[in-house]
């Protein structure tokens, strides 16, 4: 336990600290996972973990509140997991170390988790404490918010009973939002080749800014390193001429107000004092523009070595991509005074070797646009298709771009799909192999969705279900329903004792467990949805009941 338990409310500070000791990076969340799971079961809770990984827990009401609906109690686990420079702590391997100083409670070198391990915290001293009088509380805690909702857009819904939800994501505490336009993340990638060259090589640095989360602080001025570094490198090549860029990196997450970027950069000969005098020049415009919102702020030039770097024509097109980003608030909104309504976040950028930056801009990919959905067509058709080296591919580009989640649920489609009565132990396999996914994270998540690919892939298959159920639903969309027979209806509606007026016949009760008696309704008598596959066991399953129903 450390000092931040004897806070109030106890029992949420000592759920939030032992949050805290648990590693809970987006996308690498099976840890967190695994201790909400233990919660559940140590506090004999019903609980679901579904095929993402998102976990619902359910605590009855109180005596007396039965009749009361059902609240619904909504978090995510996963957080933005970013290090001050020097600190050395793996953060998908480890818990934080929690300091309190005053009224405030923070992370020693690292970030906290606040957003959202508070309300996390919250939802389970909800759960923990039988001291409350309360409907039924049905509570979420989903996964993979932070890069991009993956985890709420997965979420089994078909779990929740209740109808009403708090949403506990708000900023400040006591305020109700309705309602959020979401977000959208673009890669881009700029091809470039890298030469040897002979010329003076400087590093340069901003450093000292604060950062931030691009939600809740993209509207407080704060300087975004990535940003300045462009307009310090672009207004420097415009001073002492053609620059090479070496190397540029900045940033380690998608939705952080970039705190640092370094830049190595060749100059040409003779220009190293008129580079470096520019660059003291602009950190001294950075100081001044940031003052208020930004004044740790430096930019920092230091002489290294260095023998291969871009060509000058590719760094001009680096600098000038940088300098034409979008960055920061772009819209507030006119019915709210003070709400952003429209921001952007320069959050990442690397410099890489031309063959990598070639690899990845040939293998187009946009979460939101139509790549990303080609790639999940081509997995799911090569594994109906039996191809499984195809299926290994797409595989392979979901996860090097990191969309686990995606994988994940086009896997689990197709077991049921395309396998399905064919080989009907497929669904539990390729579950676990999901399950084992999820838990490990990337990179080790390749190994089980690799084998329930191989597995799917090779499997014989079968599409009877998928079709009879598609007959089904065809039927009840056009209205073809029909009154249920009187034998099928809940004889507990009538009371005790009608079983008989009824005509039901219980199956096992006669020869093979099965007896001829009307189930579908009358008016849609001889309605035949379901033909048995030409596979091994369906046609066993087959020959079975045309033996018994003779």
């Amino acid at each position: 336990m450390s000092a931040i338990t004897n806070l109030e409310p106890r029992i949420v500070w000592e759920q939030f600290d032992a949050i805290t000791r648990v590693p809970r990076p987006s996308k690498k969340e099976g840890k967190i996972i695994e201790f909400l799971v233990d919660f559940a079961r140590k506090h004999n809770l019903e609980y679901k973990k579904d095929a993402i990984g998102n976990v619902v827990m359910r605590k009855p009401a109180t005596p007396g509140m039965e009749e009361r609906a059902a609240v619904i109690l909504q978090s995510h686990m996963d957080m933005v997991c970013e290090k001050e420079p020097g600190c050395t702590k793996d953060m998908a391997a480890e818990g934080l170390d929690l300091v309190l100083e005053g009224d405030t409670v923070s992370a020693r070198g690292t970030t906290l988790g606040g957003d959202d391990g508070i309300a996390v915290a919250m939802a389970m001293a909800i759960l923990d404490d039988d001291s409350l009088s309360h409907p039924a509380i049905e509570a979420i805690f989903t996964v993979d918010e932070e890069t991009g909702m993956y985890g709420a857009e997965g979420l089994d819904v078909s779990v929740l009973k209740g109808r009403r939800m708090l949403n506990m994501d708000s900023e400040d505490e006591g305020i109700f939002t309705v309602s959020c336009a979401g977000g959208a993340r673009a890669d881009c990638c700029l091809p470039v080749t890298r030469s040897a060259f002979s010329a003076p090589v400087l590093e340069i640095s901003v450093t000292g800014l604060v950062g931030g989360h691009s939600g809740a602080e993209i509207d407080k001025g704060r300087g975004n390193a990535v940003q300045f570094m462009g307009r310090a490198l672009y207004g420097a090549m415009e001073q002492v001429g053609a620059l090479r860029i070496a190397d540029l990196r900045g940033g380690q997450f998608d939705n952080v107000i970039c705190p640092r970027c370094d830049a190595v950069v060749a100059v040409p000969a003779g220009k190293e004092e008129e580079f470096t005098s520019f660059v003291r020049k602009f950190d001294r415009i950075m100081k001044n523009e940031l003052s208020v919102a930004d004044g740790g702020v430096t930019l920092s030039c230091a002489a290294v070595s260095g023998t291969a770097a871009y060509d000058a024509d590719a760094s001009a097109r680096m600098l000038h991509a940088l300098l034409v980003m979008p960055q920061g608030v772009q819209v507030m909104s006119p019915d709210f005074p003070g709400l952003v309504q429209t921001s952007q976040n320069l959050g990442v950028i690397t410099a890489e070797d031309a063959a990598a930056i070639t690899q990845r801009s040939a293998m187009r990919y946009d979460r939101d646009g139509d790549d990303h959905y080609d790639i999940l067509s081509a997995l799911m058709k090569s594994l109906r298709g039996s191809d499984p080296d195809a299926a290994l591919h797409y595989l392979a580009r979901l996860l090097e771009v990191g969309d686990l989640v995606g994988a994940c649920r086009r896997i689990l489609c197709s077991a049921s799909e395309d396998i399905g009565l064919a080989y009907p132990l497929a669904v539990p396999i390729v579950k676990a192999c999901v399950d084992s996914a999820l838990q490990l994270g990337l990179p080790e998540a390749k190994l089980p969705l690799a084998e329930a690919c191989i597995l799917l892939a090779t499997a014989p298959k079968s599409n009877s279900a998928c079709m009879g159920i598609d007959a089904a639903l065809a039927d009840v969309r056009a209205g073809r329903t029909g009154s249920i027979p009187r034998e099928l209806q809940n004889v507990h509606a009538d009371g005790a004792g009608f079983e008989r007026e009824q005509g039901y016949k219980y199956p096992h009760s006669y020869p093979g467990h099965w007896v001829r008696q009307q189930y579908l309704p009358y008016e849609l008598r001889g309605a035949h949805y379901y033909d048995f596959g030409d596979n091994k066991t369906e046609q066993a399953a087959k020959r079975y009941w045309e033996e018994i129903k003779k």
